[in-house]
């Protein structure tokens, strides 16, 4: 492919063509490109690019091309073969253009977010994907199976997706997806040190809920009866009324652990007073309570102060991270015994995300937090 008027944005496309190894008609992405570049080039984004800076740039406009002849295929197969151009390179244009103001605001204010380099960012990343490659062979999604390499291979994942909100500055979505990571955290260590026990316990509820929820119809009449009927017997065993059906079902493992106690009438079948107390991790519940206010768009959600929100995000991330690889560490002992060279790699990883833990900030400051402070005091 040669654009005549343009050598250079020829060598351009072809050179971004080939590297995104796309299945793409060809001759259709040029002409969207062509008419993708007719309407960028005037715009003041574009403007004093120096010649680096403008190869990234028509370079990051052919992706948009590809992906809206993608799209278009995909989903409008029956207009697969009509195609209008100048109507497809104005949205790639448009949707381009968006994401250079974007890179450019960032650039610009770069204290509210971080490029993926810095060690902050870089380091959960880099151990996340060192634990998620290690383990995501033993992975089956299976839990009678493979259960523990499931769940972490998930967390795992979450992980890296909060490391990402932290680099892009998304600081109360990063701090309300460590929420998620510390509950994450608490039922797998209750996994591991409830033995088979509670794990036999925990794929039991898996599959109540399923009988419970029965997506896409996938179970008879008679089958949910039989079900229910064992899901009943279980809860009168407990002393559990029909109105606790939807707590036992996703609690209800908690029975089958070893350091549930049936005498505590202050244990619940919920998070902060089951799953939290048991795990001993009741040290966060103040923590965990301001991210339960964010992630429920209370008044905390619209007017959290980002500056506090990165701080405990950060914070609170790193540290239940370094506590979840050791678990994996631990847990998976065996074969990191007879794989030397990987048990080497996962504790260089733990190593570098406790340098960082301990640099950010003492674990002081916000044990003992129980507000997030808001933009304004009266924002009104």
């Amino acid at each position: 492919m040669v654009f005549e008027a343009d050598q250079d944005v020829g060598i351009i496309f072809d050179n971004q063509i080939a590297k995104r190894n796309a299945n793409v008609d060809e001759f259709d992405i040029e002409r969207i490109y062509r008419a993708a570049i007719e309407l960028t080039k005037n715009s003041k984004i574009e403007k004093n690019l120096s010649d680096t800076d403008k190869k990234h740039a028509l370079s990051q406009l052919v992706d948009f091309c590809i992906g809206e002849w993608n799209f278009h295929k995909q989903y409008e197969p029956e207009n697969s073969t009509k195609i209008d151009y100048n109507d497809m390179g104005a949205k790639a244009a448009r949707k381009y253009l968006s994401h250079r103001e974007n890179e450019i605001r960032n650039e610009t204010t770069s204290d509210n977010s971080y490029p993926y380099y810095d060690p902050l960012i870089a380091t959960l990343t880099a151990a996340s994907m060192v634990f998620e490659k290690i383990n995501r062979p033993m992975t089956k999604f299976d839990p009678g199976y493979s259960l523990m390499n499931d769940l972490f291979e998930t967390l795992f994942r979450k992980i890296q997706g909060a490391a990402k909100m932290l680099e892009l500055g998304l600081y109360p979505d990063a701090f309300v997806s460590w929420r998620t990571i510390h509950e994450s955290e608490c039922i797998i260590q209750l996994l591991i040190s409830g033995g088979d026990r509670t794990r036999e316990s925990y794929v039991n509820h898996i599959a109540y809920n399923n009988y419970f929820r029965n997506p896409l119809g996938l179970y008879t009449t008679e089958q949910l009866d039989a079900a229910f009927a064992v899901i009943k017997s279980e809860m009168k065993s407990h002393g559990l009324k029909s109105k606790d059906m939807k707590k036992f079902i996703e609690y209800g493992w908690l029975y089958d652990h070893p350091d549930w106690n049936d005498e505590d009438k202050t244990a619940k079948l919920n998070f902060r007073d089951g799953v939290e107390r048991v795990a001993k991790h009741t040290e966060y519940a103040k923590i965990y309570e301001l991210s339960s206010e964010i992630t429920h768009s209370s008044a905390v959600f619209f007017y959290a102060n980002d500056e506090s929100c990165k701080d405990i995000a950060f914070h609170m991330i790193y540290q239940s991270c370094e506590r979840i690889f050791w678990m994996y560490h631990d847990y998976m002992i065996n074969y990191f015994k007879v794989n030397p060279n990987d048990d080497k790699l996962v504790k260089e990883a733990i190593s570098d995300v406790s340098l960082i833990s301990r640099k950010i900030y003492s674990e002081d400051d916000f044990l003992e937090e129980e507000t997030i402070n808001h933009k304004e005091e009266n924002p009104l």
